[in-house]
C-alpha cells in the first residue's frame, strides 16, 4: 500500500488509539467538506481529491518523507534508466522532452480487468477534448505513442520539468477505458453536426453526468487501494479495501469512513470524544487556540501533530501600477518601500501567535 496511507494531509493531524474504529480494523476520518461530486477532471475541490487519492492510483506519488515512490508504474523515468528522453536545439537548449512509462506486469482494475496502456491513452484522448471543462490542462503532453500493451511514452513541448513527478491527468486518476469508452463514444456520436455550445452541453449531459462520474453512485471502477461502497448524504462516505490492488495488504486498514461535520466546533468535539481516529485535508485549522486546546486534552488518547506540506503561508504587497491612488500614496512601486515592509514583520511573533509555533 501507498505509504501516505496513514498519514492526512490537513493543517492539523490527529491519530488516535482507534476509539472510533470498530473491531474489523477500520478508519473513521472526520471532515468538513462533504464533495459535490467524485469526478477528479472537473472537480478540483480538496476533499475530493483526498478522497480520490484512495480509490485511483497514479504512475507514482510522495511519500510522508517526500520522496517519490511507483506506484503503478515499475519505476521512475530517468535519464539515466533510458526513461527521459531530451531534445535540443542548435544553441543546446531543452526544446522538448521524451518520458517513457513502463507499468508493472498484472495490474488489475477492482473489477479484475488488466490495466493498461490503452487506459493510458483514451485518457489522454478524452481529457484532451477542449469540449471537456477539466480543471486544468496546464503541461498537457503534446503527444502519446502506444509502445506495448504496458509501455507509452509521453512528449513534452515545451519540456515540463516536473514531468515525471507531479501526475497530471494522463498520469493520475486515470479512469477504465473498458467504462468511459463506450460512454464516450456515445457522446463524440450525438454531438454530429452540433454547435459548439450545443457539443459542451450534451458532453457534459452525456458524459460527465455518467454514474460513472457521479458522487451519488461513486466511481464504479477503482484501480487504488480502495473502492467505493456507500455514500449517506450529509452523514458519511464509506470506502472498502480493493484486493485487486497491486499491493494489497489484507493485515492494514480494511475500510475507511469518512464523517462529515458542517462545523469545525463539531468536530472538535468530536475529537475530544474520540468518536473519529483523525481528521482529514479539510478538517481543522492549526491556530493556536485549536492546537492549544487539543493538546491539553490529548491525555495520551491521541497525538496531535502538523504535517509536513506544500504550503507557502506569505502576504503580499499589491504593487498594481501609478494609477492607482492608493499605490501611489503609499508609493508601493517603489522597490525600497516593499522591501521595507517585509523587512519590518515579526515573523516569530506571527507564527506563534497566527499558527500555534507551527509554522
Amino acid at each position: 500500500m501507498k505509504q501516505q496511507f496513514l498519514v492526512t494531509l490537513g493543517a492539523i493531524a490527529l491519530s488516535g488509539a482507534a476509539l472510533a474504529g470498530p473491531t474489523d480494523n477500520s478508519l473513521v476520518l472526520g471532515t468538513t467538506q462533504q464533495p459535490t461530486q467524485l469526478d477528479p477532471y472537473v472537480n478540483n475541490q480538496a476533499i475530493s481529491a483526498e478522497v480520490n487519492s484512495w480509490l485511483f492510483a497514479g504512475l507514482t506519488y510522495f511519500d510522508q518523507n517526500g520522496n517519490v515512490q511507483v506506484d503503478l508504474a515499475a519505476e521512475v523515468p530517468s535519464e539515466k534508466n533510458g526513461g527521459v528522453k531530451l531534445t535540443k536545439n542548435a544553441a543546446g537548449d531543452v526544446t522538448a522532452q521524451t518520458i517513457r512509462w513502463n507499468l508493472k506486469p498484472g495490474l488489475k482494475w477492482s473489477d479484475g480487468r488488466p490495466i493498461t496502456t490503452e487506459d493510458f491513452r483514451y485518457a489522454y484522448e478524452v481529457f484532451g477534448d477542449e469540449r471537456l471543462p477539466v480543471a486544468s490542462r496546464d503541461n498537457y503532453p503534446k503527444t502519446f505513442k502506444v509502445i506495448d500493451a504496458n509501455s507509452f511514452e509521453l512528449t513534452y513541448d515545451p519540456p515540463y520539468l516536473f514531468a515525471t513527478v507531479v501526475q497530471g491527468l494522463v498520469q493520475n486518476f486515470v479512469p477504465p477505458a473498458h467504462i468511459i469508452k463506450p460512454l464516450w463514444e456515445r457522446a463524440k456520436g450525438l454531438v454530429a453536426g452540433k454547435s459548439k455550445e450545443q457539443q459542451i452541453e450534451i458532453i457534459q449531459k452525456e458524459f460527465l453526468a455518467a454514474p460513472f462520474f457521479t458522487s451519488r453512485q461513486g466511481p464504479v471502477v477503482t484501480s487504488g487501494p480502495f473502492k467505493f461502497s456507500k455514500w449517506q448524504r450529509d452523514q458519511s462516505w464509506t470506502l472498502v479495501r480493493n484486493t485487486n490492488y497491486w499491493n494489497n495488504n489484507p493485515t492494514s486498514v480494511n475500510r475507511i469512513v469518512y464523517r462529515f461535520f458542517q462545523k469545525t466546533d463539531t468536530l472538535q468535539v468530536n475529537v475530544l470524544a474520540g468518536q473519529v481516529d483523525a481528521t482529514s485535508s479539510v478538517g481543522l485549522t492549526a491556530s493556536a487556540t485549536t492546537v492549544q486546546t487539543l493538546k491539553a486534552a490529548a491525555k495520551g488518547t491521541y497525538s496531535v501533530y502538523t504535517p509536513k506540506a506544500a504550503l507557502w503561508e506569505h502576504w503580499d504587497i499589491n504593487q498594481f501600477d501609478e494609477t492607482v491612488p492608493e499605490v501611489a500614496d503609499l508609493q508601493l512601486q517603489d522597490k525600497r518601500t516593499r522591501q521595507a515592509l517585509i523587512y519590518a514583520l515579526d515573523r516569530e511573533t506571527s507564527a506563534r501567535d497566527l499558527r500555534g509555533g507551527t509554522a
